[in-house]
């Protein structure tokens, strides 16, 4: 690709970009350090607690997820700061690690500037649309940098110029370490570990090249293979490798598929799911568009950065979810394709006279107002993110834009005001249980329950008819209710108008047809207080009666 000035310019162009936009993109991450954790934060943000205080992962509290996202986290709880700004800062960090491995990964199709406006693409994305509440540290967005790098070596792994001895044997390298991490994204969510057929596409490209085809593969998946040894050395040394299994494949599996709803739901659920997406990044699907239909026949690197793409939507698809940040790992080959678009469209303008340099500038102008306008609704956030940060507006006022009072579903405010009633009106050594998915209470409260269940859904997930799993979670209430009995908690926090798209049910309705726990409730408890919409369930004294909020 074609850019604009001499060779001088172009030399120092690109690594001056990619540093300006680096720099703004952690400016502009530092400034959300403080927004709070989403449930699926605090849920990982609970287990590395757990892990924290000596507990063994799927033995001491129940996980369905592999668990490279709790040793992240866990990898923040050792920084001096608060567990959210640790956990936000180190996610920014991966953020920035990424942001350098998509140019890395660009440069080995595109040139300096070309490849620092693939990272600034990427890092836009990424820090405006994506640091967000619910967006923040998810597996998908720390999996990026994984990610990125299986990129960058599938990438480099595709035949060259120089086809001797020497080139071999770096290919073999290539191809293993794109297998590997492959392998290590997969450990934050199995899903993403399908990009590792990417190793098929090229294999086709090296067809009449040696190494061929078959030792390209052999060793993608060897790395693939690998990656999992640290991990499966762990299990087993600590006795949880059959916790594991359990948790992960019994539970995670049936859970992961239960928004199938037939195939004339499916196929409407991914058309309406797409259309939004292509309107929400329309800035990056244009132009990935443009690259494929002006060099996708001549660049075998572009197709295995189209491959890689496809199979990254493929694996949303199969999720049947489609939460923002499931979106996330594909900013990773869009943006690459992105800005070979971009190059390829100015490159099509030749430089002659003024009227085509003055076409260039338009070009380059109407991409800019383009990129800004797909960033703008996503950045209006960082004035009250920046006053909070300034002091300049108090915590209630910061913490209105994460839940409205009395809204349902998740209030900051109030799970603020439940934390710190139950922390006045109890010990550290009470045991408190929440029955929801907001294991972030505990944290903020400094009180943990006496079981290893610290969310409802292994214990409320509907069985749909099948006997199996049925059989399962009654194995799993039985123990959860043992739990309770050895040690009953002081306070049982009840939450309602907490109902999503996979549990249509809220929390308050689940315990009530949890017909055991719900009669414990009534025959040892008592409604304490409720705060929004959070039950407090304080327990009975030794006579029947209450001690009342006092």
């Amino acid at each position: 690709m074609s850019e604009i000035g001499d060779k001088k310019e172009r030399l120092h162009s690109g690594p001056l970009v990619l540093t300006l936009g680096l720099v703004l993109a952690m400016g502009l991450g530092l400034i959300s350090i403080h927004v709070p954790f989403g449930r699926d934060q605090g849920v990982s943000a609970y287990v590395a607690e757990v892990m924290a205080r000596g507990g063994l992962i799927y033995k001491d509290v129940y996980h369905f997820n592999l668990p490279a996202i709790f040793f992240t986290y866990g990898l923040a709880a050792r920084l001096p700061l608060s567990l959210v700004e640790a956990v936000n800062l180190v996610h920014l960090v991966f953020t920035g690690l990424t942001y350098l491995a998509v140019y890395a990964a660009a440069r080995t199709m595109l040139r300096p500037l070309a490849s620092a406006f693939a990272s600034i693409f990427y890092g836009g994305f990424a820090v405006v649309m994506y640091t967000a509440y619910w967006d923040v540290a998810q597996k998908e967005s720390l999996a990026c940098l994984p990610l990125s790098l299986a990129l960058l070596f599938f990438l480099k792994s595709v035949p060259g110029e120089d086809n001797g001895e020497s080139a071999g044997i770096k290919i073999v390298a290539f191809a293993f370490l794109a297998g590997l991490f492959s392998g290590f994204a997969a450990q934050y969510k199995p899903t993403l570990g399908i990009v590792v057929l990417v190793c098929i596409q090229v294999a086709l490209a090296r067809r009449r090249q040696k190494p061929g085809p078959i030792t390209a593969i052999l060793a993608t998946g060897a790395g693939f293979a690998l990656s999992f040894l640290p991990l499966l050395i762990y299990l087993v040394s600590t006795g949880t490798l059959s916790a594991m299994l359990e948790s992960v494949i019994r539970f995670g599996g049936f859970y992961g598929g239960q928004k199938y709803g037939g195939l004339a739901e499916t196929i409407s659920n991914v058309i309406q799911s797409l259309i939004k997406w292509a309107i929400d990044w329309r800035f990056l699907a244009v132009l990935a568009g443009a690259s494929l239909a002006l060099d996708g026949r001549s660049s075998v690197r572009l197709r295995v950065a189209l491959v890689f793409a496809a199979l990254l939507l493929l694996q949303i698809v199969i999720q049947m979810k489609f939460f923002t940040y499931h979106w996330i790992p594909l900013l990773l080959p869009l943006s690459v394709m992105s800005a070979w678009g971009a190059a390829a469209l100015l490159s099509s303008i030749s430089l002659g006279s003024s009227r085509t340099r003055a076409s260039r500038l338009a070009l380059l102008a109407l991409l800019a107002a383009l990129f800004i306008g797909s960033l703008n609704p996503d950045s209006k956030r960082y004035y009250r993110e920046y006053l909070y940060d300034a002091g300049k507006i108090e915590r209630n006022n910061f913490l209105a834009a994460y839940g409205k009072w009395g809204g349902g579903d998740i209030c900051q405010m109030a799970a603020e005001a439940v934390s710190e009633y139950v922390s006045g009106h109890s010990t550290p050594s009470d045991g408190v249980l929440v029955f929801g998915l907001e294991p972030a209470l505990y944290l903020m409260m400094n009180r943990f329950p006496p079981t290893r269940f610290a969310y409802d859904q292994p214990l409320t997930a509907d069985p749909a008819g099948n006997l199996d799993f049925q059989r399962y979670r009654d194995v799993l209430r039985a123990e959860f209710m043992a739990s309770l009995q050895k040690r009953p908690p002081k306070y049982i926090i009840i939450i309602e108008n907490d109902a999503t798209a996979i549990e249509p049910l809220d929390s308050a309705a689940q315990a009530r047809a949890f017909t055991e726990f719900w009669e414990m409730i009534e025959r040892d408890y008592y409604l304490e207080t409720k705060i929004e919409d959070y039950f407090v369930y304080g327990r009975l004294d030794e006579t029947g009666l209450g001690k009342g909020p006092g």
